[in-house]
């Protein structure tokens, strides 16, 4: 039997995150036909209920240590583990991670993997000594590679691969068509919205973004929540302006369908947009984020670079002209998914291949 730990952003309701990890499990039950899995999670309760798995507390020192003691295999999924955008914690949490179970003798694999930007010294000193430490890394964008680079990690075997979630199927047109059918929508167009509160952006100018779009006719604008953690300023936005906000439960595929009936989704999170994707339905990205302005690159799709500096008027211009041009907008990424969707499929390749040799 082999003994395999996984760590991520889990337990906290992250749509995209709690879905890379369904896949993940998935993928390993498949691929070993005894195997024993591990999550670190920061509710490991949940996560063990409905995942099937043993959980493990995400500032459980001693569980971890015993569960890593045991393992044949450490697995980092998705995400943007080691980084600075969320704060220095994170990257010296995983970091510590990786060398625990360095030092236990743990193979190490971080599967589709976004990196960086790591900007303090301290920061790109121990990014790269604990990722130099990794046997195989798969990374999801261009900017991780390059920040592979940056912090003189060489060791590893490292594959520019794609984001996990772009293996996965979108939902049937028809799928998509009735659930709007049910919730009576009344509009010829719609527009879903992804945002989240940026300390470094002024309330202003989301309101003054909402009031723009508030003047096109027979256009709806709805707002759709995928982290938890954004439910609430998009409750104050619904309130402020009779918004919608389209309800997202029910986990990866209610996204799918909340998306797959708009004309147009403006998203400020990456699995907004790769939900946009997989629905086929022409996305307009907000990058604040590398890993959103990565994925944008990667794929064809316009954004708009977020910072203290971006104006709304200038924002609303350019999504009112995408919103106009979107079908011939749209086909540059549409004609490269069949493309990264194999580059997606290539992680579990690679990580099937690793297993073969442990």
């Amino acid at each position: 039997m082999k003994n395999i730990v996984i760590f991520g952003y889990f337990g906290q309701g992250n749509l995209g995150d709690e879905t890379n990890l369904q896949e993940l499990i998935k993928v390993l039950r498949d691929l070993v036909l005894e195997v024993k899995i591990t999550v670190i999670s920061a509710v490991p309760e949940l996560t063990a209920q409905e995942h099937q798995v043993t959980g493990v507390g995400k500032f459980d020192v001693f569980g971890i240590i015993r569960a890593l003691a045991e393992a044949d295999l450490l697995i980092g999924n998705g995400g943007s583990h080691f980084q600075e955008i969320t704060s220095k914690r994170s990257l010296f949490y995983y970091s510590a991670l990786i060398i625990i179970a360095k030092l236990l003798k743990v193979k190490i694999f971080l599967y589709g993997q976004g990196i960086g930007p790591i900007k303090s010294r301290i920061g790109k000193f121990l990014a790269g000594q604990a990722l130099s430490m990794v046997n195989v890394i798969t990374v999801r964008d261009r900017l991780s590679i390059v920040a592979t680079s940056e912090l003189n990690v060489c060791k590893p075997e490292i594959h520019f691969t794609a984001e996990p979630l772009l293996a996965l199927k979108g939902l049937e047109e028809h799928a998509a068509r009735n659930y709007w059918a049910e919730l009576d929508a009344g509009h010829q167009k719609k527009i879903g919205l992804v945002i989240r509160d940026y300390t470094f952006i002024k309330k202003e100018f989301w309101d003054q973004l909402l009031d723009y779009l508030g003047w096109e006719t027979n256009t709806g604008v709805y707002l759709v929540p995928v982290q938890p953690k954004d439910r609430g300023y998009l409750q104050e936005l619904s309130t402020n302006y009779g918004l919608t906000i389209l309800p997202s439960d029910s986990g990866w595929n209610q996204l799918q369908q909340n998306v797959g009936g708009l004309d147009l989704l403006v998203s400020s999170r990456l699995h907004g947009l790769v939900a946009g994707v997989l629905q086929g339905i022409p996305c307009y990205g907000l990058a604040a984020d590398p890993k959103v302005e990565g994925f944008c690159l990667q794929l064809g799709i316009p954004f708009t670079l977020l910072n203290f500096e971006t104006e709304s008027t200038a924002l609303y211009n350019k999504i009112s002209y995408y919103f106009v041009h979107s079908d011939e907008e749209a086909l540059a990424y549409r004609s490269k998914l069949s493309f990264w969707k194999a580059r997606a499929l290539e992680n579990r390749v690679i990580l099937k291949q690793f297993l073969a040799k442990i």
